[in-house]
């Protein structure tokens, strides 16, 4: 089975569970997957944003992505 590309796009104000929870079902579902033919496959997950810098969570965490 082909691996899926998903991106989760990340903005100020985000909520950590919005982007972590997400990022983690995804690394777990590739992880159990990996030489199996189960029907999900491999999941490659990245984070990204409209345009590159600082972000600031919710709870004033501090996300950088270049």
């Amino acid at each position: 089975m082909a691996t899926r590309k998903v991106a989760i796009l990340m903005f100020d104000d985000v909520e950590v569970l919005d982007f972590a929870g997400f990022f983690e079902v995804f690394s777990v579902t590739s992880e159990l997957n990996k030489g199996d033919s189960l029907p999900l496959g491999m999941v490659n997950c990245i984070i990204c944003a409209i345009v590159g810098g600082e972000f600031y969570q919710s709870s004033s965490l501090k996300q950088t992505i270049s």
